[in-house]
């Protein structure tokens, strides 16, 4: 196994090397667990076809004995995303975006090890059109979540299908504001067809070159989640828990959350920017005050992208049971809901867009004592 991860992370390595000084970076790609922007295609020159790709490479430790009499996990993931662009002018985009994953565990083991992804499979990931008319940002097709978002709420490696609109309005030289909308048929992942629907509001002040900060504030409807299958409710409250239970609606909860993200960055000179976020999620749903909130504090310092860039993040979580849906927010921590810990790691861009990103998780559910140990050794190469 060793032998055989050493032997993918050369390849990768070596085809980032040829391609490093084709491919102009866009901003964090999504396989970026950090990844927090909302999905926006690089502009291009016109008429023409793009090629481009990001990929990750990790080993992945998960100290299970801390909770339960099992062992341990010890496993490996890769996964490549090429995606080929068709670019006929600087106001519309047609992407095509493939998936492939190999790694060391079974699909059938997805499932119990609360994966968002297939261990080993190749798939569609994206197929879109995007249109830029004016200040309207435009999406329809197969796409990444358009709106801002922590991965706390959303995992950013989690394409939906559906449309949506962005408009953003300067208002002044260092200000703007930005509101939209949209609607979709959820990820499809298993014949889940769970319905969301978002608008967002933000501001954005400040000068990038010295201190912004925006602010977002969005309202998420997830419906026809009894579409779901059993195992993506994770640690959300399931229906047999409640009195009156109707076989066909497996959450007790509905989920109308209101998520609050503000973010400040200080540039702190060319190399080490600091950038503060903090995101509230309160489902206005939820039976009991209990089970209402979640709120991921995070903190970075230095940046990532050129070989030599360093970054060091600390990311605090304190999620309630049904504070987020645990089906669609990230599998880089273990439990998806009812739980609160630290992921702290560094990023070290070791060639350009290419980082080596270890990291530690330490977890623990709200109703039990002891900390659950993650340890994530990553190699991400981004758009």
């Amino acid at each position: 196994m060793r032998r055989g991860f050493a032997a993918i992370a050369a390849a990768t390595l070596a085809w980032t090397a040829r391609a490093a000084a084709q491919v102009a970076p866009p901003p964090a790609s999504a396989t970026t667990p950090e990844a927090e922007e909302r999905y926006e295609p690089v502009a291009a020159s016109r008429g023409r076809f793009e090629l481009r790709w990001d990929a990750l490479v990790r080993y992945d430790i998960i100290e299970l004995s801390r909770q339960a009499p099992v062992e341990d996990i010890h496993r490996w993931r890769t996964e490549i995303r090429p995606e080929l662009d068709w670019v006929p002018s600087d106001r519309f985009r047609l992407g095509v975006r493939a998936v492939g994953d190999l790694g060391s565990d079974s699909n059938r083991t997805n499932a119990a090890r609360l994966d968002n992804y297939r261990s080993s499979g190749v798939g569609l990931d994206r197929a879109y059109l995007e249109a830029r008319p004016g200040g309207f940002l435009i999406l329809a097709g197969q796409y990444g979540m358009p709106f801002r978002s922590s991965e706390m709420f959303w995992d950013h490696d989690i394409p939906v299908i559906g449309a949506s609109a962005q408009w953003r309005k300067p208002l002044g030289e260092m200000s703007a504001l930005i509101v939209g909308g949209g609607f979709f048929y959820g990820p499809q992942r298993e014949h889940d067809q769970a319905h969301i629907a978002v608008g967002q509001a933000t501001v954005e002040l400040g000068n990038p070159e010295n201190v912004a900060f925006d602010l977002s504030e969005s309202y998420w409807r997830f419906t026809h989640l009894e579409e779901t299958g059993e195992h993506w409710i994770r640690q959300n409250v399931p229906a047999y828990a409640a009195p009156g239970y109707t076989p066909g609606s497996p959450y007790e909860n509905d989920f109308r959350i209101v998520d609050s993200l503000a973010r400040v960055r200080v540039a702190g000179g060319a190399r080490f920017p600091i950038t503060l976020a903090v995101d509230w999620s309160h489902n206005l749903a939820a039976s009991e005050r209990r089970y209402q909130d979640g709120v991921e504090a995070s903190l970075r310092i230095g940046r990532e992208g050129a070989p030599g860039d360093l970054q060091l993040f600390d990311i605090y979580q304190y999620v309630d049971r049904d504070a987020v849906v645990g089906a669609y927010n990230t599998d880089d921590w273990w439990f998806h809901s009812w739980y609160v810990g630290h992921r702290i790691g560094v990023s070290v861009t070791v060639l350009p867009q290419v980082m080596l990103r270890p990291s530690v998780v330490f977890q623990r559910r709200q109703d039990r004592e002891h900390y659950l140990n993650r340890y994530l050794l990553d190699l991400v190469k981004t758009f």
